[in-house]
Parts: structure tokens; sequence; C-alpha cells
């Protein structure tokens, strides 16, 4: 369709009949309604940060699954506990978002609980890595709300071109090895919204590469060490998996539900 210009030189728009135009309107008005809900500082809103945080590394084949890390030892961190607030974003990825909504999240790299495997059942799953072998990540974080939605689980397939080889998991397993490098893990920063997801920002998808050690102590344990972790300063000499969180407000309504 061709173009004509008004007096004032701006394309000429085509006539909008008045159910239209209603339309329009509507969609408009919840569009900002939306926007007022959700934006930071509105005062309908409040605070929902996270309380509790914990990890898990599962390593599943044919045969079914194996934890191989787990912790629930991780300190939730916000900006005004932090001493140095510039160097935890010195790309400004988190310029966009609310102070009092972001925590820097640092879990201990040691596992809080023991490898206890019977060798038998080890020794089977080792075989069966021969035929598929995958890893996952998993993130679990505990808000207050929404009702329902308390815990948010953020589960991560680890991509096949990033995975140590099945050979490398077996020498492991079998103690002819104590480790390997596991590539591209899981994002640095994500936000978990107000209804209860969890998103990558939007600007920016940093994804973190990770050590899986296998201590042989008595009891065995497993370490996760961030090999990126010096790149993040607030938390200190733990050294395990951290991430820095959005966790938005949620309206007033879901208080008093």
């Amino acid at each position: 369709m061709k173009k004509t210009l008004n007096e004032g030189g701006f394309a000429n728009l085509p006539e909008v009949g008045a159910e239209e135009e209603d339309t329009c309107i509507w969609e408009v008005m919840a569009a900002v309604q939306r926007g007022k809900m959700y934006s930071s500082g509105n005062p309908t809103n409040i605070a929902n940060p996270i309380k509790d945080a914990n990890v898990r590394i599962d390593l599943k084949t044919i045969d079914g699954r194996l934890t191989l890390f787990e912790t629930t030892l991780c300190k939730k961190l916000s900006l005004d506990e932090l001493v140095t607030q510039i160097e935890l974003d010195p790309h400004g990825y988190l310029a966009a978002y609310n102070e009092k909504d972001i925590q820097l999240i640092c879990c201990q790299a040691d596992a809080s609980t023991s490898w206890l495997v019977p060798s038998i059942v080890l020794a089977r799953f080792v075989q069966s890595l021969k035929w598929s072998m995958e890893i996952t990540f998993s993130w679990q974080f505990i808000r207050d709300r929404p009702k329902g939605k308390e815990v948010v689980k953020y589960e991560l397939i680890v991509q096949d071109q990033d995975l140590p080889s099945s050979m490398e998991v077996m020498k492991v397993l079998n103690g002819t090895s104590n480790g390997f490098r596991i590539y591209n893990v899981y994002p640095r920063y994500f936000r978990v919204t107000g209804s209860g997801d969890v998103r990558f920002l939007e600007q920016v998808v940093q994804l973190v590469s990770g050590d899986l050690v296998l201590n042989h102590g008595n009891p065995e344990w497993w370490s996760f060490h961030d090999i990126d972790a010096s790149d993040v300063s607030g938390c200190g000499e733990l050294a395990g998996p951290m991430a820095i969180i959005v966790s938005e407000e949620t309206p007033r309504e879901f208080k008093e539900m």
C-alpha cells in the first residue's frame, strides 16, 4: 500500500473503527497495569529475597541416576552486606534492576553429603557409562512467596560438547583419577521472577565452568570448584557454586493470599 504524507510531513494512518480503537486502548491499559505491578520501586510490591539455596550435580546413564555433589551450605548476601559492590557487576549487567532485589549466592566447594555407594552398584553403573552419559546441574531456591511456588528448582543439562569423556568419568569412579572438568555448566547471572519462574538476564549469558573432584577420605565426598571464582568478589574463600540472582518483588496480594 502506498503511503501519503499529511501537512506535518507524517505518514497518514489508516482509519480505525470504534471497536478496534476500544480494543487497542484496553491492551495499552493492561500493559501499563502489568508494568506498574512488577516494576521496581512500586509501593504495592514487597521484596521477595532468596531465603535458602542448595545445589546438586547428578550423573545419569541408561541404568539410572547417581548424585555426585550436593550441598545445602550456601550463603545469601545482599548488596548492602558486600564491601566491594562495584566488582560484583563490573559490566553493568544489573543496572536495570533494583539493588534491593539482587543477591550473591556463595556455596561451599565441598559437598555436605558423603559419597556412599556400594561397590557392586558402582561397578554396574560404571559399565553403563559406555552406552550413555548425562550430567545435570540443579539450583533450588526457597522464597516466602508466591504461595504454592515457594520452592523454585532450576535444572540444566550440560551440553555434550562441554562434558568430559566417559573414560575420564570412569577413571574417577574406579579410583584411578581424582576429578574431571565440566564446561558451561550454568549461568552466573539469572533472575527469579515474581511468579516463580527462572530466566537468564536478557543482556548476558555468562556460563560457569568447574572441576568436579572426588576426595578419597573416610568417608569419601565430592567437591565442585568454580574455576572462574576469582572473577566474582564477595564470596571470600568460598569457591564452590556461586551465582548472582535477581529475585523479583511480588505484588502485595501474594502475601495476603
